[in-house]
């Protein structure tokens, strides 16, 4: 039977953009879920995912907790 070492990353608020920026990426939230959920771009999350796919140093930092991905002009 394979073993299922999937992650889940939570994204509160999430926002458009034309190109990458920067962003933090925390164990769970720092912000409050109602009055101020925090916000990060599509673009910024896709690349997450994709640093996850291509560094194993990553993937293991990560594998089996739920990032959550903050723009870092707004944390």
């Amino acid at each position: 039977m394979a073993r299922s070492t999937g992650l889940r990353l939570e994204i509160k608020y999430i926002t458009n953009a034309d190109h990458v920026t920067a962003y933090t990426t925390y164990d769970s939230p720092t912000k409050n879920a109602i009055f101020n959920p925090g916000k990060t771009s599509r673009i910024n999350v896709a690349d997450f995912m994709a640093q996850l796919l291509v560094s194993h140093e990553e993937w293991n930092k990560w594998e089996g907790k739920m990032p959550v991905v903050y723009n870092a002009v707004d944390h």
